[in-house]
């Protein structure tokens, strides 16, 4: 009996030996996007980005620990190592690179090109002489102000935007990306078409510089792989998202 039991012991420490624990990475995120024109998408962004990391933490044999946060103190948290990396649309400019390390975009949330599902031109430069409707934000007027031989036509909604683009009354619009695509797959969805992101602006995984890069590395690479298999498409289609 005294053997036996010592078979046991000896067989559960061996085996013990070679289970290997699974890494537990902690992400926070702002569930209400606070910063983000998202024109009621909410709950699809929270969706796509649960179902996203849940498949990512069964594929990659690791534990994701999703947090919900503030919008107003996020990064203060994650300086206090609170919880290893953020996901926000920080933008990787030159001064921001000097504190954090990002992952390549995940979401896009800023501008792009809307035209008429007819027209061949896919950027504003290929336009000449011609308006072009934007709704009244300082950062879409100077977007479209760059180029000299369009003229800008300011919108309140995008509505009548887009209602006077399928009557080609203007030649394009430069909106924001996640309400533009909710339109154009629904009530616009015989007459426009989005063509071009006009910036970079979009959501990434971001976590203070030089640490947790094994996670940012695992995030790029099982987003780049979702996204060659077609699983990525399959997972935005689902939650309507572009």
């Amino acid at each position: 009996m005294r053997r036996f039991l010592f078979s046991i012991l000896v067989i559960t420490i061996f085996n013990s030996c070679f289970i290997k624990e699974k890494k537990t990475f902690s992400i926070c995120y702002d569930p209400y996007f606070t910063n983000l024109v998202l024109d009621g998408q909410e709950k699809n962004f929270n969706g796509f980005i649960k179902d996203f990391l849940l498949s990512l933490a069964k594929d990659e044999k690791i534990e994701i620990k999703l947090i919900e946060g503030s919008f107003d103190n996020i990064f203060q948290n994650l300086q206090k190592n609170e919880y290893m990396a953020v996901l926000s649309n920080l933008q990787p400019l030159n001064f921001n690179q000097a504190k954090y390390s990002f992952s390549n975009p995940f979401l896009n949330v800023g501008f792009c090109l809307v035209v008429n599902k007819g027209q061949k031109k896919t950027s504003l430069e290929s336009f000449s002489n011609v308006n072009i409707g934007y709704i009244e934000s300082e950062k879409s007027f100077n977007i479209i102000n760059q180029y000299e031989n369009i003229f800008p036509k300011p919108y309140l909604n995008l509505p009548s935007l887009f209602n006077d683009l399928k009557n080609e009354n203007i030649a394009a619009g430069v909106t924001f990306l996640v309400p533009t695509y909710k339109y154009v797959n629904d009530l616009y969805y015989d007459d426009l078409k989005i063509v071009k992101f006009l910036d970079n602006d979009a959501i990434r995984l971001i976590a203070l510089k030089d640490q947790n890069l094994d996670l940012i590395k695992i995030f790029n690479s099982y987003y780049k792989k979702l996204e060659e298999n077609g699983r990525l498409k399959k997972l935005k289609d689902k939650w309507q998202i572009e």
